[in-house]
């Protein structure tokens, strides 16, 4: 080759990437996947969740007890959530789900 192509050759970028390179990357897109899944998981299973205290008549505790007795899959807080959507508060469906029998 002549010395001016070789020498304008040697300024344009390889059309295929290294293996170091690719590798690199690869690596790079890992870690933002991992990150991202850790942020998930975080969210998902930590979701900001507060306690709700409040006296009800025994006859009204020992029925939702029996319920949820009579009704697998349901719980306390699942049946108390279900309530307060039937009275127009936002509730989402995942709420509703009981995560410890989703595992």
């Amino acid at each position: 080759m002549s010395k001016h192509l070789d020498s304008i050759l040697k300024k344009v970028p390889s059309a295929t990437a290294s293996y170091e390179e690719v590798s690199r990357q690869e690596d790079a897109i890992l870690k933002k996947i991992k990150i991202q899944e850790a942020i998930a998981k975080k969210v998902f299973t930590k979701n900001s969740t507060e306690r709700i205290v409040a006296e009800v008549p025994k006859a009204l505790k020992d029925e939702i007890r029996s319920f949820v007795r009579m009704n697998p899959g349901h719980t306390e807080r699942s049946v108390l959530l279900a309530a307060l959507k039937m009275a127009g508060f936002s509730v989402k469906e995942e709420w509703l789900i009981d995560n410890r029998s989703v595992r």
